[in-house]
């Protein structure tokens, strides 16, 4: 039972352990925001999968016997032990209450089907972490961009979902998942690094400072490039999305929103759901 639930030292490898093979999975560098790895990928971190490993576990103990020991020691320690105490099954109370459910001796009283029990105890467990994940993400500047809401049903992000039908075009998911977490490196970024060696000023134009904005709708210099893709991505707006305004006319927010990450323009019912992801998957 301790086994199963770690904690200190043993729990905080295990997180660092997931966290760094997940963003070497997504060629993110180390220092992505811990919460777009959880975002991009769907998946909970190490902690919350041990609480529903832990509770399952708590289950089998609830459908045995009165007679047998894990039950008596269950009833025993639910009863004499204070608050304060280490003892598993308080622990097991404890977590009962983060997630919002009833008191271990409710379960202990009256078992739960197993498949009702995992589900709720996913959906719990589920509801709790998204939402610390995304109030966490909400402190980051470079995650601006990035949807969050497959997080909440548990789900790849479309980006990482997306067919690609080309070798190119799985190529520039790297890219594009460095422009929404907020760690392409442009001139504004390394100045936080270099402050005094650093001119945050575009090197290509030399008019603006080198923002993410700047890099993909505004320099002057990679007009020419961005025209002819432009061109395709507005014919997809106004076609595929039905929408009689031209792309080039929207607020940059929007434009930049809907070329890096369309899926949270999707989650706010802007636009139809079927010809955004028609869209985001074309502008990969």
């Amino acid at each position: 039972m301790e086994l199963l639930t770690p904690s200190g030292k043993p729990l905080e490898q295990l997180e660092i352990f997931q966290k760094r093979m997940l963003k070497q999975i997504l060629s993110l560098p180390t220092r992505c925001p811990d919460p777009a790895v959880y975002i991009l990928t769907g998946i909970l971190p190490i902690e919350a999968q041990i609480h529903i490993k832990t509770l399952t576990f708590f289950n089998n103990v609830c459908h045995q016997s009165e007679e047998s020991t894990e039950k008596k020691l269950a009833r025993r320690q639910l009863t004499v032990c204070s608050e304060a105490s280490n003892s598993w099954f308080l622990n097991i109370n404890k977590l009962l209450r983060l997630y919002d459910l009833n008191e271990a001796n409710t379960y202990l009283a009256n078992p739960i089907k197993k498949t009702q029990w995992i589900t709720l105890i996913k959906n719990a467990v589920m509801k709790y972490w998204s939402t610390k994940i995304v109030q966490m993400s909400e402190l980051y500047l470079g995650l601006k961009y990035l949807s969050n809401q497959n997080l909440i049903k548990g789900k790849l992000h479309s980006i990482l979902k997306h067919k690609s039908h080309s070798a190119l075009d799985n190529s520039r998911i790297p890219t594009r998942l460095r422009l929404i977490t907020g760690t392409y490196v442009l001139k504004t970024k390394r100045i936080q690094f270099y402050r005094e060696k650093t001119d945050p000023t575009c090197l290509i134009c030399g008019l603006q400072e080198e923002t993410l904005e700047h890099f993909v709708m505004q320099c002057e210099k990679l007009q020419s490039v961005r025209t002819v893709i432009l061109k395709e991505v507005n014919d997809i707006w106004q076609n595929e999305m039905n929408n009689t305004t031209r792309f080039h006319y929207l607020n940059i927010t929007t434009q930049m929103q809907m070329l890096l990450d369309s899926a949270k323009l999707i989650n706010l019912n802007k636009y139809n759901s079927a010809s955004a992801e028609t869209f985001s998957s074309s502008c990969t």
